[in-house]
Order: structure tokens, then sequence, then C-alpha cells
């Protein structure tokens, strides 16, 4: 199992399964879905957490192996230190116990299930610009934003609307807007219709 992470300063780095079941490798940034790079950095994290989580498996076989001298040899072999065998035999036969597994493993599919949105989101044709009375509605997918604008300032009234559906006002693009998704869409329609229906 090799699983390369790339750092900051770009240099590269190979862990050993002791490095990744302890959770030396784990962490990271945030994946934000407007980042142009988050595809790469999910697939990446997904790979990171499968390795993590095999390195764990492996190492909880080690332990329960009935030849402590074979399974000492193979917790080695993951990189676990004599003083790290020490604890772990110290713990029962189980280091990692199944909830944790459970845990990354929903993690990944989690990821996986985010993975699959950013994709459909991307491959979605967007929409055509609406225009009504007053206002237009666009849907601006070089800066990932749902965009209300209007003709002229709206009144108070209609400014509380849009607050509460969650688009808040961007000077640098004249518009009212919010994250462009489905829910963004969803709170743009019901904020039109509520704006319709004052």
């Amino acid at each position: 199992m090799t699983t390369a992470i790339t750092t900051a300063d770009t240099t590269t780095i190979t862990p050993t399964a002791a490095q990744l079941a302890f959770g030396r490798y784990r962490g990271g940034e945030a994946i934000r879905a407007d980042d142009p790079t988050a595809r790469e950095k999910l697939t990446a994290k997904i790979k990171l957490l499968t390795s993590t989580r095999q390195a764990m498996k492996d190492i909880n076989a080690a332990l329960r192996l009935k030849a402590i001298v074979t399974g000492n040899e193979k917790l080695r072999a993951l990189g676990l230190s004599d003083d790290n065998i020490a604890v772990a035999r110290g713990k029962g036969g189980k280091m990692f116990p199944a909830w944790e597994l459970q845990n990354l493993g929903q993690n990944i599919a989690r990821l996986e299930k985010r993975l699959d949105q950013i994709k459909a989101e991307a491959d979605r044709a967007p929409a055509e610009d609406v225009e009504r009375d007053g206002y237009r509605l666009v849907e601006n997918t070089e800066i990932n934003r749902i965009q209300i604008l209007f003709d002229a300032k709206p009144d108070a009234d209609t400014r509380a609307i849009l607050k509460r559906n969650g688009f808040r006002w961007a000077p640098s693009q004249d518009a009212w807007q919010r994250q462009l998704n489905e829910n963004g869409r969803y709170a743009a329609k019901r904020a039109l219709a509520s704006i319709a229906a004052a």
C-alpha cells in the first residue's frame, strides 16, 4: 500500500501504514465545492482515507495472530516501533475498535457521494436567464453563484425576503447572490415567489 501525499510546498511524502493508521496524515483543509480543483482534492482525500482504513485493518489483523512473533514482524513491516507494538499488545489484540473503522467507512461514502454531486453539477448545463418585470435571474457558473439582478434598488421588504432566503448583496457583481447549487435554485424560486406575493 503506497499513498503519496503532496504537502503545501509540493513535496511528496509516502507515509507508512503506522503513520496513516495513527492519524498523522488524516487532516487537511476543507474542500469547497466552488474550488476548481475540488474533484482532484476529493479523489485524493478518498484515496487517503481508504489507505488509512486498510492500514488500521492490517494492524488489527496482525495483532489478532496467535503467533505473537509473526504478528510482531508484520507490525514492524507496517511501520510500528517496538514501543507502539507494546502499547498495541496491551490493548488486548485490537488497536482500532470497530466503530472507528465504521466511521472511516462512512466518511469515505460521504466523500464519494459529494464527489458525485460535484461531478453532476459540473456536467449540468446552466439554465437560461429568466427575465421578469424588474429583475433578472442568472446562473453565473463562472463564479458559482445564482444571482438576482434588479433594475432598481429593491425596497426594504424585498431586501428582507432576499436575506431570509440566504441572498447577500455583492457590490462587485451589482447583484443579490448565493452559492449556485440545488438549495440556491430552490431559494431563488421561493424568494421570487414571496416577492411576487408581497
